[in-house]
């Protein structure tokens, strides 16, 4: 997949938008993307789970686990897409721990949700 679309509406939201496969370029053996016009990284940590970090990261060349938001169901080799609906975690800035939030998505399509079709916060 060429492109993948984010969305956290509620919270973390700096990393919503479409990222773009960074050809030869891997993290961990997987693929990865970047946020078009943005400084995001969509990538497989160490733990084998898909993860959302920043240019800190990057500059560790995407060892260990760092980042905004994460996918709690470890991935075998399945694409962001693919894997973890319902089930990513994160950084819950306020209350400085991490959430589980149903409503973080990553789609190979872009899926605009109507507003007041959100499920309650969690």
């Amino acid at each position: 997949r060429d492109r993948l679309y984010v969305n956290s509406p509620n919270g973390q939201t700096h990393i919503f938008g479409m990222y773009v496969l960074q050809e030869g370029e891997t993290a961990n053996g997987m693929p990865i993307w970047r946020q078009l016009g943005g400084e995001r990284w969509l990538y497989s940590d160490t733990h084998g789970r898909w993860t959302i970090g920043g240019q800190r990261a990057r500059e560790r060349q995407f060892e260990g686990s760092n980042g905004f938001a994460y996918c709690g169901e470890t991935h075998k080799g399945a694409m962001p897409d693919e894997v973890g609906q319902g089930k990513w975690f994160r950084h819950d800035e306020a209350e400085n721990k991490w959430c589980r939030d149903e409503e973080i998505t990553v789609a190979a399509e872009f899926e605009e949700v109507p507003v007041g079709r959100r499920r309650s916060r969690r």
